[in-house]
């Protein structure tokens, strides 16, 4: 039996070792899935605003963005300092989006050229934090 992360026979087991290399790559290369992921996660600070920093509580985050992509990005956002702990919520650091060179009109407008900064910043973090984890 091959040494892989999946439950597999001899046959299966490179070919679908070649598939998760292949979406892992792909996950993290791909400027549009980065933007589309970023969005939903951002997306859900735009109402409420406590202190400041728009805010959300973290449970509706976390249920929200527990899976996939959209968890890599809060993890990511989480780890530069973007979204922060506050109690029970968690607050998106105007300030930090400002460094980070990321703007609500941005994010929604798919505005890549703005955004390339913060994609660059991911595609560090994800080889340093993820792919370390793998």
């Amino acid at each position: 039996m091959l040494d892989c992360y999946y439950l597999c026979d001899e046959v299966n087991c490179t070919a679908l070792e070649l598939e998760r290399t292949y979406y892992d790559k792909m996950e993290r290369e791909s400027i549009e899935y980065f933007y589309a992921a970023l969005k939903k996660v951002l997306e859900q600070f735009k109402v409420d605003k406590y202190d400041g920093d728009p805010a959300k509580h973290r449970e509706k985050i976390d249920a929200r963005c527990h899976s996939g992509c959209k968890a890599k990005i809060l993890a990511f956002l989480k780890n530069i300092g973007l979204i922060y702990e506050d109690g029970i919520i968690y607050k998106a650091s105007l300030k930090k989006m400002d460094e980070m060179q990321i703007s609500r009109v941005a994010y929604t407008h798919f505005d890549y050229e703005q955004l390339q900064y913060a994609y660059l910043a991911y595609c560090k973090w994800y080889e340093e934090y993820c792919r370390s984890s793998d």
